[in-house]
């Protein structure tokens, strides 16, 4: 998985998670960026917004929000659960809180 700040221009990847806190989080699904959902990059120069086109409209999209989207490769092989797994237990190590209170083991 990778933020969606670092797809090239032409780029198809898939939305795997949405990092954040609640506002976030509901700010960017209210603009179509849910789990599962196709993103194709259409420009993404350094220096000003990325212009994605997601569910058939283009979306400038600020660098700031770009880091909050994880994606990966449309023919990603990870199970969704296996994935948010691993992000939130790499979250909790680096905040120093302990994952073993958050899931089934």
């Amino acid at each position: 998985m990778m933020m969606l700040s670092m797809i090239q221009d032409g780029e198809q990847v898939e939305i795997v998670y949405l990092r954040g806190g609640h506002r976030v989080r509901q700010r960017l699904e209210a603009m179509g960026f849910v789990p599962g959902v196709s993103i194709h990059m259409v420009t993404n120069q350094i220096g000003g917004p990325a212009i994605v086109k997601i569910k058939g409209s283009r979306v400038a999209v600020g660098r700031g929000m770009l880091h909050h989207i994880l994606v990966q490769p449309p023919s990603g092989n990870l199970s969704p659960d296996l994935q948010d797994t691993q992000l939130h237990s790499r979250h909790f190590r680096r905040q120093g809180k302990r994952s073993h209170k958050f899931f089934k083991h």
